[in-house]
């Protein structure tokens, strides 16, 4: 699978993770959002963080979209709003996601230039059992922050 994510044969456009200091930034906010990490040195990500050889090290697709609802997220660059999303269970997250990282850009290159942003598309359903229960889904709030808190000690 690496092979063939690295010649773009799968998941194109994907963000590379190879240096030490961006894997342990990434490590320090999917801890905080998943209490795991990997061990893996050097590994692809899409517009979430998501990445798929961190999903099959883990033998869960889903680390970072528990219960398929409420989508969790983690910025290291703002290049990553080219990359597509994977996993996607709502057709609206990349779009979601792609405008908080351009509305946002300038802060969050800040940001990310000595840590990774965290955090999640909010809203009031946390698991989707039934198709019935996406029009439970009033809004989404993007609640996001530095895993050393910059944002909400800037407050």
């Amino acid at each position: 699978m690496k092979r063939l994510i690295e010649r773009g044969l799968m998941f194109g456009n994907m963000v590379l993770v190879d240096s030490p200091a961006l894997i342990r930034r990434y490590n320090r906010a999917m801890k905080a959002l998943t209490g795991r990490e990997t061990a893996l040195e050097d590994f692809h990500i899409d517009i979430s963080g998501y990445s798929p050889e961190i999903g099959d090290e883990l033998g869960d697709d889903l680390y970072l979209n528990p219960n398929g609802c409420n989508r969790q997220f983690i910025i290291l660059t703002t290049e990553q709003k080219k990359a597509p999303l994977l996993n996607a269970k709502f057709s609206t997250s990349r779009g979601i996601l792609r405008r908080f990282i351009e509305d946002n850009e300038a802060k969050l290159f800040a940001l990310t230039a000595n840590d990774a942003v965290a955090g999640e598309l909010d809203n009031s359903v946390f698991e989707v059992e039934t198709p019935a229960r996406i029009f439970d889904i009033r809004r989404i709030i993007v609640r996001a922050d530095t895993t050393q808190a910059h944002v909400k000690n800037a407050r």
